[in-house]
């Protein structure tokens, strides 16, 4: 039996495109009789899994997973206790041992998501995900696997916790990675293929792949996107489609053909392992195995692609190839930053989403510095708190800013993505730290022209810090490209000429340079003009990036004209300033899609006595507003991200205003609409997208709350009195779920309006099962429910109808 780790699994990738069985969750269910989840059968039916494990070996799999995929969600969301989890992926992965084949079998150990791409967690929460991924990680490698396969993750961040927490029991054992996908590319919680890739491709991830998601058809797009942003093996294992629901039962069509024509291009594309999912069954791997044994050998080596260059989150990145400006926003810094500190002694959550949002609302912030060492020491958690509070809130770059090594490596560890880690200089004790967490991680440095506590004070003293730099890489093993040179900006006043070496090393060096811009105007008058004209000469010089107040309409301008000038870069470059909002004050639009809330009030503040109340200025001027970005959201002028940040926005505007005491509506209001994720289903994020647009709009949308049986949704139905109610569901395992609550819906309340969605289902499907209509997006939603009258009359706009 062959022992694998990077090196040997790596090398048999190369030479071999290798075969993973497929569905068993599909296959299984049928014999769950008094079960809750199919891997109960791992120990009630040990030999139906069993059988179901050689038959994908005799149809030709080189790879066979373990039946405990669900294991996690189930304990997460305590329908199993954690010791009775890891005795079913104890005895699952001990199964797999008695499969037997010509062929030299991989076994491997299943891994699904425990929180579906829930949006936010709690220390805790990351706590207990470490500890069970960990725990189960000990079960499978007692039980003789030789990798494990993480699959159909849709959260980067519990993606990176469960690799991390793999590794910390064994670090070289081979690893295979594969998110889904929904049909506009993106997970659930909203990452991209290119943030997977650029995540697990820094996690030394072995193979990086896509399963599930949408079917053969769809698939191909998200292989192309990894092949662009990873540079090692793919993986692919489509599903077979979405089912049809024939007396009750999924009933998934014949798309073996389909697959088979996708492996050309997918090979050719850097696809190594290639398995199938959901609806799928051993004539598949069988298909599959006959396709590639025709394939000759020679055709079959695989040729490995260079690691991008690259720094990303889990929901955005920035690739330097493009070899645009780098803008990091300095406002995070408690160090830098007085009246942020003040506010985040008092309150530190509204004070870092107050100051994040503030430098992203100009568009011009690619990254954001984050320094929190000045309360630090007295609250170590402060960073980890603050790093899961970014995650859920945007997500954006981080560039990691402490001289805490300790810190430094906690906040990497929940970084999800390709983080900047500010910084070192050259001494080799300070150096070696960030080599080592380096390597550990992966990442972007930034590395000071300093060989001691000196400051360099010459053009000499930074020149050869270069040369130190040049062999510290070479001992250390770390590319160029992952380093970002600092000549290290001190204030004119101690000189104007500063500025000039800086400017020389900046055009000298094949490193890429980053200043810290405000530097340079420390202790001088007018101090924003001044490091935008700064920032000017430094990017006709070339330089890379810059930390620096990205909120400032000065140094966005400079940012601006710069990328323009010396990068190719249109001057209108987003799709905010193309939309046209209608008078009065348009600026309002432009402040719904920048998550000002403030700014509107500011305007309705000078202008009330135009409008007499709050409620007609709702009405006259923000409501055609949130008109044109819906409108501009369905023609593809906008994107979800933006359709989000407005109804967000009207939601701040309504509560701030309801919390200064003046009334937004003159009527009564009406009924909620309750929003339910269906039973065996705990995908949540695209219910809460919806909710989100709805309540801009002026709906009253309520979280009745994932996983609930049709019993628990009537009750909640009529103890809220909700005047709807809308379905959601993910999983092709939880349709009949689905139908089921609406026949006790209908039985119950038949007056009830009942509307449906979710990435598994179709409008047919919902016209089968009795729904009263169904949204494939959040403004479908919003015309259904303005449809039936669910608008609050104090926040809907007037027609000519209302008059």
């Amino acid at each position: 039996m062959t022992a694998w780790n990077h090196a040997s699994f790596k090398s048999l990738l190369k030479e071999k495109v290798l075969i993973m069985d497929g569905a068993y969750g599909t296959l299984l269910s049928c014999h769950l009789n008094d079960a809750e989840i199919i891997e109960e059968l791992n120990v009630r039916k040990a030999d139906i899994v069993r059988n179901l494990h050689q038959q994908y070996a005799d149809a030709g799999a080189d790879i066979i997973k373990s039946n405990t995929f669900g294991i996690f969600h189930s304990i997460f969301r305590g329908k199993l206790e954690t010791e009775q989890g890891l005795r079913l992926i104890e005895s699952g992965t001990r199964l797999l041992a008695d499969v037997h084949s010509k062929r030299n079998l991989i076994r491997v150990a299943s891994f699904g998501p425990m929180t579906a791409g829930i949006w936010g967690y709690s220390a805790g929460e990351v706590e207990m995900i470490r500890r069970v991924y960990r725990l189960a990680a000990q079960k499978a490698l007692s039980s003789g696997i030789h990798a494990f396969l993480l699959e159909t993750f849709s959260d980067l961040l519990e993606m990176s916790i469960a690799i991390h927490a793999i590794r910390s029991i064994s670090a070289d054992i081979p690893l295979i990675c594969q998110f889904t996908f929904q049909d506009g590319s993106m997970t659930l919680s909203g990452s991209g293929a290119a943030n997977g890739a650029i995540m697990l491709d820094s996690l030394y991830a072995d193979v990086i792949g896509v399963n599930c998601s949408t079917g053969p058809q769809g698939i191909l797009a998200h292989v192309q996107e990894l092949s662009r942003f990873c540079s090692g093996p793919i993986s692919m294992a489509p599903n077979a489609g979405l089912p049809n629901m024939i007396e009750g039962k999924a009933s998934y069509p014949d798309v073996r053909n389909e697959m088979l024509e996708l492996l050309p291009q997918a090979l050719k594309l850097g696809v190594r392992i290639v398995g199938t999912c959901c609806g799928s069954t051993p004539d598949y791997t069988a298909a599959i195995r006959g396709a590639i044994d025709r394939i000759p050998s020679e055709q079959l080596i695989a040729v490995w692609r260079e690691m991008p260059d690259m720094v990303s989150s889990s929901r955005q990145f920035y690739d330097f190839r493009k070899s645009s400006f780098f803008a990091v926003g300095e406002r995070l810094n408690l160090s830098g930053n007085r009246t942020f500190l003040k506010r985040f002694q008092k309150e530190s959550e509204p004070a870092v989403i107050a100051e994040l949002n503030r430098q992203r609302a100009a568009g011009y912030t690619d990254a954001v510095d984050i320094n929190l060492d000045a309360i630090a020491n007295k609250n170590a958690s402060i960073w980890r708190d603050t790093v899961l509070l970014l995650e859920g809130d945007g997500a954006p770059i981080l560039s990691i800013d402490t001289l805490y090594p300790n810190l430094m490596e906690e906040a990497a560890l929940l970084a999800a993505g390709k983080p900047i880690y500010n910084s070192t200089d050259l001494t080799e004790k300070r150096f070696s730290r960030m080599a080592e967490l380096y390597h550990r991680h992966r990442g972007k440095i930034v590395v000071l022209l300093m060989t001691g506590n000196r400051l360099p004070k010459t053009l000499a003293h930074r020149r050869e810090a270069l040369t130190i730099l040049d062999r510290l890489l070479t001992t250390y093993k770390i590319p160029a490209m992952d380093v970002l040179v600092d000549p290290l900006a001190l204030s004119l006043a101690t000189g104007v000429d500063q500025f000039e070496m800086v400017r020389t090393i900046v055009a000298e060096t094949d490193y890429k340079t980053i200043v810290g811009l405000s530097n340079f105007s420390h202790g001088l008058a007018d101090r924003a003009r001044m490091n935008a004209f700064l920032l000017g000469q430094l990017m006709q010089n070339g330089i890379s990036a810059a930390i620096t107040d990205t909120s400032d309409p000065n140094i966005c301008a400079t940012i601006r004209l710069g990328n323009a000038l010396f990068h190719g870069e249109a001057l209108i470059r987003d799709e905010i300033e193309k939309i046209e909002f209608p008078k009065p004050f348009p600026e309002v639009g432009t402040a719904l899609l920048g998550a000002d809330a403030d700014a509107i009030i500011e305007i309705l503040e000078q202008n009330l006595s135009q409008y007499g109340s709050p409620f007609v200025f709702l009405e006259k001027v923000v409501s055609p507003k949130m008109e044109v970005i819906g409108e501009a959201f369905e023609e593809g002028q906008l994107f979800l991200p933006q359709l989000i940040v407005a109804g967000e926005t009207m939601k701040k505007l309504l509560n701030a205003l309801k919390r200064e005491g003046r009334s937004t509506e003159s009527g009564e209001g009406t009924p909620p609409v309750l929003f339910f994720t269906v039973q065996n289903d705990i995908h949540d994020i695209g219910k809460n997208i919806v909710m989100s647009v709805l309540q801009g709009f002026g709906i009253s949308a309520e979280d009745g709350g994932v996983d609930r049986s049709p019993d628990e949704i009537v009750e909640l139905v009529r103890t809220k009195k909700a005047g709807a109610v809308g379905l959601s569901a993910l999983m092709t395992t939880s349709l009949s779920s689905m139908e089921q609550t609406i026949k006790r819906l209908k039985k119950e309340l038949p007056d009830l309006p009942v509307l449906v969605g979710g990435a598994v289902v179709t409008r047919r499907y919902a016209k089968e099962i009795g729904a009263d209509g169904y949204g494939k997006t959040a403004f479908d939603a919003v015309h259904m429910f303005r449809k039936l009258g669910l608008e609050s009359s104090g926040d809907r706009p007037s027609s000519d109808s209302d008059k």
